[in-house]
């Protein structure tokens, strides 16, 4: 198969804000939106916001691709696939608009061999893949971006300001992904499945690195083609038929291992910064750490006035800025620690089955290991200064010796903002993740056991749905859900409905 494609994408936006508006009569007022006037609240000259603004892109793409397979007595096979696909957003080298992408596989039906004689396993099949893939973002262009704005007070002459610099180096992100794969079935399909080894690996990867803001002061960073990552994972797919009469009770097991890692980051300042401390949500610009990963600031206790202690160069210490100024500097290598992936490097589900005369049901138990969440608790900044309180408040350092018995800062007044943030950012409050949860239940019945002639649809079914049931098990102590540690998590569900097929 050949085939071509090109498209092109136009976008176009407007947006202003009306003032003086009257739904009946319908009218609204004319205002100067150029002028600036002095502000009512602080006095500061400033313009009327919501004048009228337009933007417009065009993107453009175009692709050729091709793809060939080929089989041989219906036991091997060998595939591949080619692409070269371009678009007007990079630079203006052809070798940058352009993205040569392709794939190889090949297939071994085992079972269908002469010498394959064993009979237990009728079906035993080999298959690997190795190809490349891309991605483009296109919010990111290897031109210069400017804004034209209309007045520039005092003078009210239009100008222009460049909001992000050109990159005549960016170019298309790259993935390249080697798979190897058994498929397999027991007799009778009593047991069948797959599973899979893979390697992906992304090079050419954007990142936001440091840039001479000397030579252009809006920024001090520009987006490059600057990372690049690794991961490593096993898929297994595993179907049971257990009872098979007139009671059937069929099993599906969803095994999932991946981790993955950064082996390419060009900014040093990156790399030994507190800019790897967070929740995890951010990925971990650290070469060798995983993508999506917690550190955490080292845990000292509290002193015994009820504050958090942390480490200035290996001594306990309470000075909050230099606890900063020493994680900024020496990152995992000083009073920051590495904690552990926030994503779940184990991960899969258990459905079960089963059904008897028109009735049936399917219960869906999912399970997450290896990882871990960063949980809310108090800070004495908000809550002085928005009311907005915490359960630990009422855990929290009161007297002396308290320290043995609770890890919750003392209340002070006035309040100490880096103190907060260090103790909510410290690996005391970092938590293991794993957890087993009761992801749905479906309970259904056939009203209609076979098709008949006065019927008009093939099938009518009652059915029964309850979701969000859970946590069975969890690895924490404090009852939290690891998935909502700080928000409302999704209330449970249940849904009564009907059927139809026709």
């Amino acid at each position: 198969m050949l085939g071509t494609e090109i498209r092109q994408v136009n976008t176009s936006m407007d947006n202003s804000t009306v003032y003086g508006y009257n739904e009946d009569p319908l009218t609204y007022s004319n205002v100067d939106f150029v002028n600036y006037y002095p502000s009512f609240t602080i006095g500061i000259p400033t313009s009327i916001s919501g004048g009228p603004s337009f933007a417009s892109s065009t993107n453009r793409f175009v692709s050729f691709y091709g793809n060939a397979v080929y089989s041989y007595k219906k036991r091997y096979s060998i595939s591949a696939s080619g692409r070269k696909d371009g678009s007007n957003i990079f630079g203006a080298n052809s070798n940058d608009k352009w993205k040569p992408l392709w794939s190889v596989g090949a297939g071994w039906k085992i079972s269908d061999e002469p010498f394959y004689k064993y009979s237990g396993i009728p079906l035993l099949r080999l298959r690997t893949t190795y190809g490349y893939s891309g991605n483009v973002d296109l919010s990111k262009t290897a031109s210069a971006v400017a804004i034209y704005y209309s007045g520039n007070p005092p003078t009210n002459l239009p100008y222009t300001r460049i909001r992000s610099l050109n990159n005549p180096d960016l170019r298309w992100e790259k993935s390249g992904m080697f798979n190897i794969a058994l498929d397999f079935a027991l007799n009778n399909n009593r047991i069948s499945g797959s599973i899979d080894y893979y390697v992906k690996k992304g090079t050419d990867l954007y990142g936001r690195t440091s840039y001479d803001y000397t030579t252009w002061g809006f920024s001090p960073n520009i987006v490059k083609n600057a990372a690049s990552i690794l991961g490593k994972g096993i898929d297994l797919v595993l179907n049971s038929k257990n009872v098979d009469k007139t009671f059937t009770w069929n099993s599906s097991l969803l095994f999932n291992y991946n981790t993955d890692k950064t082996t390419k980051y060009d900014d040093d300042e990156a790399k030994n910064s507190n800019a790897i401390i967070g929740s995890g949500q951010g990925i971990i610009p650290e070469i060798g750490r995983p993508l999506y990963a917690i550190a955490a600031y080292k845990w000292e206790g509290l002193d015994n006035s009820g504050n958090p202690q942390g480490l200035v160069n290996g001594q306990k210490s309470t000075d909050y800025e230099a606890i900063f100024n020493e994680g900024t500097l020496k990152g995992t290598n000083g009073n920051i620690v590495f904690v552990g992936p926030s994503s779940p490097t184990i991960f899969g589900s258990l459905v079960n089955s089963f059904s008897w005369k028109g009735f049936s049901i399917s219960v869906n138990i999912a399970y997450k290991f290896g990882y871990y969440f960063q949980k809310s608790t108090i800070a004495y900044t908000a809550l002085v200064n928005s009311g907005t309180g915490h359960k630990d408040y009422a855990r929290r350092w009161q007297n002396p010796g308290d320290e043995l018995k609770t890890n919750v800062p003392a209340f002070i007044y006035p309040n100490n903002g880096n103190r907060d943030n260090f103790y909510q950012s410290s690996e005391v409050n970092i938590l293991r993740a794993d957890h087993v949860r009761l992801q749905y239940i479906n309970l259904s019945y056939s009203l209609l056991k076979e098709r008949k002639n006065n019927v008009p649809f093939n099938d009518l079914q009652l059915y029964l749905n309850a979701a969000n049931l859970g946590i069975l098990w969890r690895s924490n102590k404090e009852n939290l859900d690891p998935e909502y540690p700080s928000v409302l998590k999704p209330e449970r569900s249940i849904t009564l409905g009907l059927r139809v097929n026709f």
